[in-house]
């Protein structure tokens, strides 16, 4: 009823909106309405959102859902009288999930029987996050307030920091967004004795665009790396190029223990033209 009445009141602004600027009313399409926005209430405001807009009623006020009722007008959903039936639901079923698994988990502490998740399955929590309160409240088509957010966000950390998460993993992944798609198996190569130096090491070979290059750990080392016969500094002038050298060994602390050595070599490549 109120979408009707905001829609018949957007097309009178629209129709009288073409009359000021010289346009038709019936060919006045949206992008020439925004056009005429801007021209005619022209704003310096750096937020967008902020700025005057002209759109459809659609466009600007959510959707609602209607009301389910049986046929002596009785609301079909039970949580309908909490006045945030949506919310109240998704909140039940997490406490029940909750539950469930806390049961499992007694069960398997008296029955002295435990289940070790697999890498694949310990893999979700680490990959993706919750969503956040705008995506939650497109989801359940209803407006919530922060604290009930709050309230919810808790409650599904709870849930997925369980030792058990991972039997519900299905149901906590309803409400995550992906941050990163799932990682390949990655093939490390394997160490091998040197025949000069009769020390560990390792060799490995990358790409980047036209540039290649071939770089051999060696263990133990005194925590030299070499580029091209010369020192990193004098290959690698900016700061943030040696960074990215150094940070795995600082993160694996191996900085020191290593001995680096680096092949790097760029391809110039040549193009014909044809005339």
């Amino acid at each position: 009823m109120i979408l009707s009445i905001e829609k018949k009141e957007y097309e009178n602004g629209r129709k009288f909106l073409a009359q000021i600027m010289g346009y038709d009313p019936v060919h006045f399409t949206p992008e020439q309405v925004n056009e005429a926005i801007e021209y005619l209430l022209p704003s310096s405001l750096y937020a967008k959102r902020a700025r005057p807009v002209f759109k459809e009623p659609h466009l600007v006020f959510p959707p609602q859902k209607q009301l389910q009722c049986d046929v002596n007008g009785r609301p079909l959903n039970s949580y309908f009288y909490t006045t945030h039936q949506n919310f109240h639901k998704i909140m039940n079923e997490a406490i029940y999930k909750l539950e469930e698994i806390k049961l499992h988990s007694d069960q398997s502490y008296f029955n002295r029987t435990t289940v070790k998740p697999t890498l694949k399955e310990v893999h979700y929590a680490t990959s993706s996050d919750f969503m956040t309160k705008i995506n939650l409240i497109k989801m359940i088509n209803e407006t919530i307030s922060d604290a009930q957010y709050k309230q919810w966000l808790v409650l599904m950390k709870r849930l997925s920091e369980h030792p058990l998460s991972y039997l519900v993993e299905e149901f906590i992944q309803n409400y995550k967004a992906q941050i990163c798609g799932p990682t390949s198996e990655i093939k490390l190569p394997e160490p091998f004795m040197d025949s000069v130096t009769n020390r560990k090491c390792v060799q490995a070979f990358g790409q980047k665009k036209n540039s290649l290059a071939e770089v051999t750990l060696y263990m133990p080392g005194t925590g030299d790396f070499t580029v091209n016969g010369a020192r990193l500094l004098e290959i690698f002038p900016e700061l943030g190029n040696r960074e990215q050298i150094v940070f795995p060994l600082q993160q694996t602390s191996k900085f020191l223990n290593i001995l680096l050595w680096i092949a790097f070599l760029k391809i110039q490549v040549l193009y014909n033209r044809i005339i």
